[in-house]
């Protein structure tokens, strides 16, 4: 059965590290083709900065243009919400350190003042994807 829906099997090991990480920015500025692939690029980066985190699992959602206040004002902001879906937590450090990359990111590629950026940070124990063989990955079962 493939997990990849690439004809690519995940082993055991592989299986046991597997934490699928979304990032997710709503922003009131447009973002051009050309700066969402900057942005990728950066924010990549900056995950892979936590040990043994790759770009493979993580994806990535901008949402642009979005009717946005922040302190009563309009001006460019952004909200990067950030979830790891699976049972892990990356821990408090990895997390600071992750805000701040982001805040970077999003500021040095988009112009946005690091003042006018809110991270979150979630984790989703209840996740899945196609063809995932493990039924804890969808969450408790709803009794019949």
């Amino acid at each position: 059965m493939s997990l990849l829906g690439l004809g690519q099997e995940l082993n055991i090991a592989e299986r046991k590290v597997l934490h699928m990480p979304c990032i997710i920015i709503r922003t009131n500025v447009e973002i051009p083709s050309d700066r969402a692939k900057e942005l990728k690029t950066a924010l990549a980066v900056s995950w892979e900065k936590v040990p043994t985190k790759r770009e493979r699992w993580l994806m990535i959602v901008m949402e642009d243009k979005q009717q946005m206040f922040f302190s009563g004002r309009d001006t460019p902001a952004a909200f990067v919400n950030f979830k790891i879906h699976g049972d892990y937590d990356i821990g408090p450090k990895n997390c600071e350190m992750l805000s701040e990359e982001f805040m970077n990111d999003l500021s040095q590629v988009l112009g946005i003042q690091k003042e006018r950026i809110f991270v979150a940070h979630d984790v989703c124990p209840s996740w899945g994807w196609v063809d995932d063989p493990d039924p804890r990955a969808y969450g408790p079962r709803r009794s019949e």
